[in-house]
């Protein structure tokens, strides 16, 4: 009887101590699944953004399935697989909020507008102003007129 207690006992600790943040096997790990979701919400940004919104022709669900491949693509994954990993972490809020708190920080990590090269002078500040004298726009136009 006491032996049982203890095996039970033992039985229980064992699978106590089990890492409840592993994920199982054909799962993406959490660091691929944020590399994943970033890249996918900078394509949905950017088809949003620039393509979808300058031509009214494109069909919008077959153009962001088409980035969406892209990205797919690039991580050596299927729409299948992405499912999969996107389903579990969805059903694991846990290990979700872990993600998104990433893609978040990753977010506001990201410069937002272009970054100025100190080197490069803006070409319309350095140069110096230059005014024509007031009677060459009637040279031109006399010019022209007489060709």
């Amino acid at each position: 009887m006491r032996f049982s207690r203890f095996i039970l006992i033992l039985v229980l600790f064992i699978t106590s101590c089990k890492n409840k943040n592993a994920v199982p096997s054909g799962i993406l790990p959490p660091d691929k699944m944020r590399a994943v979701m970033w890249d996918m919400m900078r394509a949905d940004q950017f088809l949003t953004g620039y393509v979808l919104n300058k031509d009214s022709g494109i069909n919008k669900s077959d153009e962001s399935l088409r980035y969406f491949q892209r990205v797919f693509m690039i991580h050596h994954l299927t729409h299948g697989e992405f499912q999969k990993s996107f389903s579990y972490y969805r059903s694991h809020p846990e290990l979700f909020k872990i993600i998104m708190d990433s893609l978040s920080k990753t977010a506001g990590d990201a410069p937002t507008q272009m970054v100025n090269d100190p080197d490069k002078k803006d070409s319309l500040q350095t140069a110096p102003a230059r005014s024509l004298p007031a009677d060459t726009s009637f040279r031109l136009k006399r010019r022209k007129l007489s060709s």
